[in-house]
């Protein structure tokens, strides 16, 4: 059975018709962004695609689509357009809306630097405030027992996620090879061995839980494709006995018509013959109907029993994909952590007396551009915004 005909058969017809919010339709999408696309009259192609780095996003049916040189309004009719000529969907109603904005990235003088959500209408100074201002601290050479317990504290908050991000990664991977045991990779000896061994077991039960889930999963689509196989060779054997009685009406009424003919039978016996054969061919009718039915009932459940395991690894992959994703940026608050440890502090500049430097680092055209930027210049996602700090006291540059 193909995709286009299995779609028919599964997808339910939605009533409720849902257009792009008018403040979100001239938004174009940006690599890194990710879309919420749903297609009211076929569920099963709603999905949640992040663009790449080329601009494009991965649909079913329709392949790799340009998604970073339309606004949202155009590309949700674009993506109609390819649903009804490609016959897949007949009036489809497509929703495209951003769901999560790629990151922007800040480096230089301020205190976080790293990977930041971007916001509409994001500015460099929002971006420069989500990177907690300006560092005061470069030259400084001593540092408060307050800063002190608060860098242990976020230090001691990332060691133990980090640990929880590493032992879901090993049960993923565990449950991708078939596994029954998650075996982590050994994480920070800050971590409480007790709390290590509590998430080792947590995530161990969710192992176990998910491989019955997916057994018993499996095994009621195979009893389905087993039920639809039997109700089938039964219909079929009834189809045969059906008609081999319809061969046998057919001759009855033949010869009845003969012996009319010739004189010898009466229209009694005639009619009473075709009469016989009606009936046998309405009954042999209706039972090749079911007969085809079954068939494209077993066509539909085997096709759910084939893609089952599919679609149970493609989870588990995108999943272990964000799981990976989120251990780097607990890696990356640990190492920040542990450098303001090492850093020390006297008396700071207040961040008003900051004059700095602003470089926007952007890909035009596929090329990385610099533009020279204020705290007031907005941002796109993707932007990676470089920050030079003066934090020479106003006084003394204004003796210069």
């Amino acid at each position: 059975m193909s995709f286009k005909t299995w779609l028919r058969f599964t997808a339910p017809i939605a009533a409720a018709v849902v257009s792009i919010p008018s403040h979100a339709a001239d938004y174009t999408p940006r690599p890194g962004d990710v879309l919420d696309i749903t297609v009211s009259s076929a569920p099963v192609l709603n999905r949640r695609v992040t663009v790449s780095t080329d601009g494009k996003i991965a649909y079913p049916v329709l392949g790799q689509v340009d998604a970073a040189h339309h606004p949202l309004n155009d590309l949700k009719q674009h993506m109609q357009d390819m649903l009804a000529s490609r016959n897949v969907v007949q009036h489809p109603d497509v929703i495209v809306a951003v769901v999560e904005y790629g990151p922007i990235y800040v480096s230089g003088d301020v205190l976080r630097p790293g990977e930041f959500h971007y916001r509409p209408n994001m500015t460099v100074g929002n971006a420069i405030a989500l990177a907690g201002e300006f560092d005061l601290t470069q030259n400084e050479p001593r540092v408060t027992s307050a800063q002190l317990s608060e860098a242990r504290a976020q230090l001691g908050e990332a060691a133990v996620e980090y640990t929880r991000q590493q032992v879901r990664i090993a049960r993923l991977e565990a449950e991708l090879s078939g596994a029954q045991e998650v075996k982590p990779e050994a994480t920070d000896n800050s971590v409480d061995p007790t709390i290590r061994a509590r998430i080792i077991a947590i995530e161990t039960a969710q192992l176990l839980a998910d491989h019955d889930a997916d057994a018993r999963e499996k095994a009621h689509l195979e009893q389905m494709v087993i039920a639809a196989r039997g109700e089938l060779t039964a219909l079929e054997a009834s189809e045969q006995q059906h008609q081999l009685s319809f061969d046998v009406a057919s001759q009855g009424a033949s010869r009845a018509r003969d012996l009319v003919g010739k004189g010898v039978g009466t229209m009694y016996r005639s009619e009473d013959a075709d009469r016989a054969l009606s009936m046998t061919q309405g009954q042999l009718l209706e039972v090749r109907v079911r007969a085809a039915q079954a068939r494209k009932e077993l066509q539909e459940r085997t096709r759910n029993l084939e893609i089952f395991d599919d679609h149970r690894r493609t989870r588990l992959l995108q999943t272990l994909t964000d799981s990976v994703a989120e251990a780097g940026k607990v890696r990356f608050r640990m190492e920040s952590a542990r450098d303001r440890l090492g850093r020390e502090v006297t008396d700071r500049p207040r961040q008003s007396d900051v004059i700095a430097k602003v470089t926007i680092r952007r890909q035009v055209d596929g090329e990385t551009v610099a533009i020279a930027a204020t705290t007031n210049t907005k941002l796109q996602t993707g932007d990676a915004v470089e920050i030079v700090a003066d934090t020479t006291p106003r006084r003394a540059r204004a003796s210069k």
